[in-house]
């Protein structure tokens, strides 16, 4: 059980959850109501009407309403979402036990200790019929979930089942309903009639009985039970009625036509049941609560006793599940919990294309992008249809691996019906609630049909396990099983590793539960190229709370004393490592490095396993840690604990970190600059900036498994695969500005791809108003924000297009505080702000705008300015007119004579002299110099912190791609050969770091021969033993040129005294996924020159490293260079025989175009044969050709668009001539899957062939044991 919430209130009578929302409501005995989000176990309100104990509540199917009946008789129906009371019905004479809402029509059934049970309209508030017959309480009333029938339940020892369709069809029109989902027929329903029938009451017989005056009939009365029956319910799929009674058992009754029967008796309890469910999504259990202070789950498949939860001083009352998940609730004296009975997070990883799985005792894989091909045509074939009943086992097979053992277990041989197991609840917490797993994941069935199992987990023995295994095994006459000591119970995995740091083989590590306790598992596939159904390769079983891989040989584990300690893959301890804490948790970081986390300490260690010392340490009480990310680049650690998110880098400094108010489920890294994590209902990421975002919300939880070409890909619940595609332009845009790419940006903005204001105040605050202001389309606002970042330009922009006062004189004064006076005296002018122009008139010396002022001051009759703006170009001959002009003679004559104007000079004045005028400007500013010097600060460009770049060493095999592990500039297309194509982008490669320490090579030498591979055997010098097993496995014939290869890290004792660990370093920098990556790399390079010869030399170079590096991540590698190789042999030949065989050569041709290469080669390939078809005559196959080439998707190829339009207009031609000169041997069926002899270069055509056991190359039959064609190392075998 995984209890997901627990609270304490009081007696909990009723229980109902929402059909999509995280909420349920709880009636209480004390007449509360309670609203609850068990997600995060957070009461969110309490409703109070009822006088009394509330026994019966229930949701609404769509609409925010739910309705109540208690001890006060009346059904009340609520609205949550306004937080109050609608309305009340009464009716009913005594306690109102249940109520229900019928999922299609607006009924709610209620049932009640007056001995009816009553159909409410709650929509018209009215009660439309009263159904009788039942002599005693009736406790329960349910519809059934898709058909015309109710069922209710009564102390008087019967259960009836009611027919409502008269009911419908006389109170119901169902308006425009053809085609809809029942879901949606709610809003489409309409009352016509409201009748209060009142029913005669009926005999308790088995016959149908007809009750006068009402619209339902009683269609069965189901007799059988020696007490009262307190409860009833439908089978969500079978035509059964399954009951609950005070007389401690449940029993099943099948109806169909006119006859009902009693199938099968459930006991087990040990007084009074009050309640039982069906478990959601058509899951084989039935799950019942009692006054025993019990939960009890029942198979029913076989209808026997599963498992018992048990309290120590609770009654249970209630229990009701959730319609859209796999929660379940029961309510007891002093509280509910809120539960499930198995795990749904699936445990995975993904090697490459390669998706392992653990599903119970197994492993499994398939290819991810194959799964999610077939996740698609399944979603499109889906249609609503009745499900079929599924089989989920309740307890493990005794001898699952026997094939002999048919599925039986020793309880189903012995008839067992009694509990097996039994689980206290008291004192169970969220922390516990692993340990008590006893049920298995009923998701894998997808798993079993579409995975391929590779792997079985052994699990630890005990005794008891070992003698009922044996014991099946005897009684039921088959062999004994050969895995007869191992687990006989449930194991329950919690975590999955691969070990990245080993190319050549498959290594798991598995930690899993069994019995209340921790284990790891470790498991060699030895062989990873076949598919092993049944295949055990165990390599040691160890006891640790937690556990992962160090290095290629090394495991660290957590033991259950809190120490770390490190072993090798067969169990043997090297070391213990003393770290001055307990620990609970263990992570690999990289090669050697691990982080370590104690609870106790609330500090997480970064630990450097090979020096044993403790590199740095961050503490931080955050709650439980989940789970620990490292980036590809490791350069990054995201801790993922229960409700925190924390980026840090190498030195746990915290970049980024974020609460929420959810749990938090799985996370992944995209690329090295963000985080996407999942909440239940949420998708978001954090960036190591600090920035987060919403990428989308989701209907259910998802599982985060990883990320890759800009698309997510998850698991659901049901353990199925699917893709979501990247679509948010908000983190797009902010990864464009954490990388500084602002025309990228600006694109974003163009394209109204980015909008709102929270976009806006992020990026004023991130330093970037231009691009906020591209955003704004109101004009005020843009003007606003133009005047705040001091940007005058743009603001007078946004001045012209609002032409206000207020907004030209705030434009004004802010380009005279920056000395902008061209603007400022624009603003000015439109402001109309005459004083504020005259002052800046007088400060920029500018006489002749003064003039001019003086002249509007005159047109407006305003005498002061007039006057002042003579007094500031010293004027007084215009001052005197001025006085004049207003009346003011005497005051002119002063003027005048003060000034001696116009010849008169006061008495007394001294002669030749002159009044003073005021300064002249010394320097005029011109209109170019007007403004204020202003020196410009550059832009502060911030860097992005750069965590691309792995340390040599410490990458793993998903890690580096080719375009890293070559850094030669791309070669240029040979223009003669393939045309105008000019860029080719290569494919991704992992790369693999075999770095040796001195431990792992010890340990490498006490290794049993079922582990080594050839690595193994180079690792310590003995490459004639590697050699040999390169002939055991692949038939390796040409020894000499691998030779060649290991002689460059071959050192002589002669020449050197090189070390063991230096001898190892040598030959990981030849023998490692980087350095084979550069030479495929040149063969893409010579292929894209149109150098062939060169490439099948490079392919087959990069093959004799390969042979070294088989493992199931390099397999598709090794396929690619055959497909290479044979694409060059066949264009080679073809050029060859173009002049002498035009046929032959024509059909060589069509061969090349067929072979699967990079999408960019392919384009080429088939670009070049529509030619020479076309040259040929052979318009058909050109035809052929260029549909395949139209259905390419080239938009990623530099000019194929437009080389694409020519092929259409050559398609055109080609369907208009219809002429084929030359037949050749080709057909559809090439173009999907080309079978062809690499030695001949003919079709095979289902003649007998042999193989290369190490490329898969294939030849006819007649070419067996002769040297493969393609790696020119192995012998051909049947």
């Amino acid at each position: 059980m995984l209890i997901k919430c627990k609270t304490k209130s009081p007696r909990v009578k009723g229980i109902t959850f929402h059909p999509s929302l995280h909420f349920l409501l709880a009636s209480m005995h004390s007449g509360e109501i309670q609203l609850w989000n068990y997600l995060n176990s957070s009461l969110v309100d309490v409703f109070e009407y009822h006088e009394g104990p509330v026994r019966g509540i229930d949701f609404h199917p769509l609409q925010p309403l739910f309705a109540s009946g208690g001890d006060d008789t009346n059904v009340v129906v609520w609205d949550f979402k306004q937080k109050k009371m609608l309305f009340a019905m009464s009716g009913h004479n005594d306690y109102v036990r249940t109520v229900q809402f019928h999922p299609n029509y607006p009924w709610i059934v209620s049932s009640s200790d007056d001995q009816t049970v009553r159909i409410w309209n709650w929509q018209g508030r009215s009660c439309i019929s009263v159904l009788q017959g039942h002599m005693h309480y009736v406790m329960c009333a349910r519809f059934h979930p898709s058909k015309d029938l109710l069922v209710s339940a009564s102390l008087d020892q019967t259960a009836r089942i009611w027919d409502i369709t008269q009911l419908r069809e006389k109170n119901c029109a169902i308006q425009g309903v053809v085609g809809q989902s029942g879901s949606n027929l709610l809003s489409n329903v309409h009352m016509i009639s409201c009748g209060n029938g009142h029913s005669a009451q009926s005999d308790l017989g088995r016959k149908t009985d007809r009750v006068p005056f009402t619209d339902v009939t009683c269609l069965y009365t189901l007799v059988g039970h020696e007490k009262g029956v307190n409860w009833a319910v439908f089978h969500d799929v079978l035509p059964c009625a399954i009951t609950a009674s005070d007389d401690k058992t449940i029993r099943v009754w099948r109806f169909n036509g006119p006859n009902i029967w009693q199938t099968n008796i459930l006991k087990g309890h040990t007084n009074n049941i009050c309640s039982l469910i069906m478990h959601p999504n058509n899951i084989n259990y039935l799950l019942s609560v009692s006054e025993d202070k019990s939960i009890k789950v029942w198979d029913t498949k076989k209808w026997t006793l599963a498992h018992t939860f048990m309290l120590e001083k609770d009654r249970f009352w209630i229990v009701q599940s959730a319609k859209d998940s796999n929660y379940i609730a029961a309510g007891h004296d002093s509280g509910l919990i809120v539960f499930k009975l198995f795990k749904e997070r699936p445990i995975v990883t993904v090697v490459g294309n390669t998706l392992y799985y653990v599903w119970n005792d197994s492993i499994y894989s398939s290819n991810i992008e194959k799964e999610l091909e077939l996740s698609r045509e399944e979603a499109k074939k889906s249609t609503p249809e009745v499900a079929e009943v599924k089989e989920h086992r309740c307890v493990r097979h005794c001898a699952a691996h026997d094939d002999h053992s048919h599925g039986m277990t020793l309880d189903d041989f012995l008839g067992f019906s009694t509990c097996m197991h039994q689980n206290s609840l008291e004192n169970q917490d969220k922390s516990q609630i692993r340990d008590d797993l006893v049920f298995p994941s009923p998701s894998g069935d997808f798993c079993k049909k579409n995975r391929t199992k590779i792997l079985l987990i052994n699990g630890v023995a005990d005794s008891e396990s070992i003698v009922k295994r044996f014991m099946t095994a005897l009684l039921i006459q088959t062999p004994i099983p050969p895995d007869v000591g191992a687990t006989g119970g449930l194991i329950f995995p919690f975590s999955m590793h691969y070990n990245h740091y080993c190319a050549d083989k498959s290594v798991f590590l598995v930690n899993y539960n069994y019995k209340g306790r921790s284990f790891y598992e470790i498991m060699i596939r030895e062989n990873a190229t076949n598919n092993l159904s049944d295949h055990r390769a165990t390599c040691h079983i160890g006891e640790a709370v937690s556990s992962c891989f160090v290095s290629r040989s090394l495991v660290a584990a957590i033991n259950p004393s809190g120490k770390m300690t490190v072993h090798n893959l067969d169990g043997e301890e090297a070391s213990e490592i003393g770290i001055d804490m307990k620990l609970d948790k263990i992570f690999s970081v990289c090669v050697n490095i691990v982080l370590v986390w104690s609870s106790s300490e609330n500090a997480i260690v970064l630990y450097d396993v090979a020096m044993r010392k403790t590199l740095c340490t961050a503490h931080g009480t955050l709650g439980k840690l989940c789970d620990v990310i490292v980036s590809k680049s490791k350069k990054l650690i995201a801790a993922v604990y229960r409700k925190f998110v924390v980026i840090f880098d190498r030195d746990l400094k915290k970049l980024a970190s974020v609460e929420m108010q959810g749990r938090v489920k799985t996370a992944a890294w995209h690329e090295n600059n963000a985080l996407f994590f999942a909440t239940s209902d949420r998708i978001y990421y954090l960036m190591v900036n600090g920035d987060l975002g919403v990428m989308r919300s989701i209907d259910k939880p998802v599982y985060i498994i990883r990320i890759k070409d800009n698309a997510l890909y998850v698991m659901q619940r049901n353990h199925k695969c699917y893709k979501m595609e990247i679509v948010s332009n908000e983190f797009l845009f902010k990864m464009a500005l954490y990388h500084n790419k602002i025309e990228t940006a600006k694109k974003l903005i163009e394209t109204g791809k980015v909008h709102g204001y929270a976009m806006v105040s992020y990026l004023i605050e991130k330093g970037h108003p231009s691009l906020a202001r591209m955003i704004i389309r109101d004009p005020q606002m843009r003007f606003d924000l133009a005047l705040s970042c001091g940007n005058l330009d743009d603001a007078y922009e946004d001045a012209q297009v609002l032409d206000d006062v207020e907004a030209w004189k705030s434009l004004g004064d802010a380009a005279l505080e920056q000395g902008n006076c061209v603007i400022s005296e624009v603003a000015f002018q439109k402001a109309k702000l005459f004083e504020k122009l005259t002052m800046l008139y007088v400060i920029t010396g500018n006489t002749i705008k003064l003039k001019k002022m003086m002249n509007i001051c005159k047109f407006r009759n305003d005498i002061p300015s007039t006057v002042q703006h003579a007094l500031y170009l010293g004027d007084m001959g215009e001052l005197a007119n001025i006085l004049k002009e207003n009346k003011k003679s005497k005051l002119a004559e002063i003027c005048e004579a003060t000034y001696a104007i116009n010849g008169k000079a006061a008495e007394g004045g001294r002669p030749n002299t002159f009044y003073m005028v005021p300064p002249q400007p010394v320097h005029r500013a011109t209109v170019e110099n007007v403004n204020w010097p202003v020196t410009p600060l550059e832009a502060v460009v911030r860097e992005p912190l750069c965590y691309d770049d792995a340390d040599a060493g410490e990458a793993d095999i998903d890690i580096v791609t080719m375009e890293e592990a070559n850094q030669n500039k791309p070669s240029q297309v040979n223009a003669d050969i393939w045309g105008t194509i000019d860029e080719i982008d290569s494919m991704e490669y992992a790369n693999d770091s075999a770095n040796v320490t001195e431990e792992a090579e010890e340990q490498c030498k006490i290794h049993d021969s079922r582990c080594r591979s050839p690595l193994d055997f180079i690792s310590i010098g003995e490459t004639g033993r590697a050699l040999d097993a390169l002939e055991r496995s692949f038939g390796l014939d040409d020894r000499a040129s691998l030779e060649e290869i290991l002689a460059k890290a071959h050192i002589s004792s002669e020449a050197s005294h090189q070390s063991q660990s230096q001898y190892a370093e040598n030959w990981s920098r030849i023998l490692n996924h980087e350095h084979v990556a550069g030479i495929m790399n040149r063969g893409y390079a010579h292929v894209t020159a149109g150098a062939f010869e060169d490439a099948i030399t490079e392919f087959r170079h990069a093959l004799k490293h390969w042979i070294f590096l088989v493992s199931a991540g390099s397999r598709d590698y090794i396929d690619q260079c055959r497909i290479y190789v044979t694409a060059m042999l066949l264009e080679g030949e073809r050029e060859r025989l173009a002049e002498t065989d035009t046929r032959r050569s024509l059909e060589l041709a069509a061969y090349f175009s067929c072979c699967n290469l990079l999408p960019q080669h392919q384009y080429l390939v088939m670009r070049r044969t529509m030619g020479i078809m076309w040259k040929a005559q052979n318009y058909k196959t050109a035809a052929r050709i260029v549909t395949r080439l139209l259905s390419q998707d080239v938009s990623s190829i530099e000019g194929a668009e437009e080389e694409m339009q020519k092929a259409k207009k050559i398609y055109a031609l080609c369907e208009q001539k219809g002429i084929e000169t030359y037949s050749l041997d080709y057909d559809e069926d090439d173009e999907r899957d080309l079978n062809i002899c690499t030695i001949s270069l003919v079709k095979t055509q289902g003649q007998p062939t042999v193989q290369c056991r190490f490329c898969n190359a294939v030849a006819l039959e007649k070419y067996v044991s002769q040297i493969c064609n393609i790696c020119r190392l192995c012998k051909l075998t049947r």
